[in-house]
């Protein structure tokens, strides 16, 4: 399953007590039928950076509108050290994000 991995970053608000920044974290995939082994797998993924990202702390959705419908969404928020994730496309403001898929 290609997966698709995004950091993006909420400068609008504050920064915590311990200097870690609120992001919203995705993981995108497409071309598969959402199913619970699905997420889980994609949960997984995004365990390997983020190790606070707990079953009952990330969503999931299926895309239904716009031109990438066969593709499928798990989010995570959380505040995290600003730096360079491997792997990850980070960006600032989710509204300017174009998709490449």
């Amino acid at each position: 399953m290609e997966m698709y991995k995004y950091i993006y970053w909420r400068p609008d608000k504050p920064a915590d007590g311990d200097g870690r920044e609120l992001a919203h974290i995705h993981i995108v995939a497409g071309s598969w039928k959402p199913s619970l082994s699905n997420f889980l797998e994609m949960a997984e993924v995004m365990r390997e950076t983020f190790e606070d990202a707990t079953n009952d702390k990330i969503t999931g959705a299926k895309i239904l509108a716009g031109t990438n419908r066969d593709f499928a969404v798990i989010c995570y928020n959380a505040y995290i050290p600003k730096k360079v994730y491997p792997g990850w496309t980070q960006c600032k403001d989710p509204r300017s994000q174009t998709y490449s898929f």
